[in-house]
C-alpha cells in the first residue's frame, strides 16, 4: 500500500460506515465482505486474465471498479459507500480476504 501505513488502513476500515461499536452494522458488514468473498472467489480465474495485483471494489457480490492500492480502493469504497457495505479484495493467485481488517473491528471494539 504505497503511501498508507497498514495502521491508517486498518483504522480507516474501523472506522467506515457509522458509530464504532455498533453491533448491528458490524454484523451487516461482515455478513457484506462474506458474501462478497464468496463470490470473489468464484471471478478470480477470469479476474487474474485482466486485473493481477489490482485491488478489486467489491459491493452487493460484483466488482465495482479496480485500483492500484488497497488504500485508494478503500477510500473509494468509503466515499461511494456512505453504509459501510462494501469490501476490497487483492486480484492474486492466493486469494486474500482482506475483509480479516473488519473482523479485527468487530472483535476490538466489542
Amino acid at each position: 500500500m504505497e503511501g498508507d501505513s497498514v495502521e491508517n488502513f486498518v483504522q480507516n476500515l474501523m472506522n467506515v460506515g457509522g458509530k464504532k461499536g455498533n453491533r448491528a452494522m458490524d454484523q451487516s458488514r461482515e455478513n457484506e465482505i462474506d458474501r462478497n468473498y464468496i463470490a470473489f472467489k468464484t471471478m478470480l480465474p477470469k479476474l487474474l486474465e485482466e486485473h493481477l495485483g489490482k485491488y478489486a471494489l467489491m459491493k452487493a457480490r460484483a466488482v465495482v471498479a479496480f485500483y492500484e492500492s488497497a488504500g485508494d480502493a478503500e477510500r473509494a469504497g468509503a466515499k461511494a459507500f456512505l453504509d459501510g457495505l462494501y469490501s476490497v479484495q487483492l486480484v492474486s493467485s492466493e486469494p486474500v480476504d482482506l475483509g480479516f481488517y473488519s473482523y479485527v473491528l468487530a472483535q476490538g471494539t466489542a
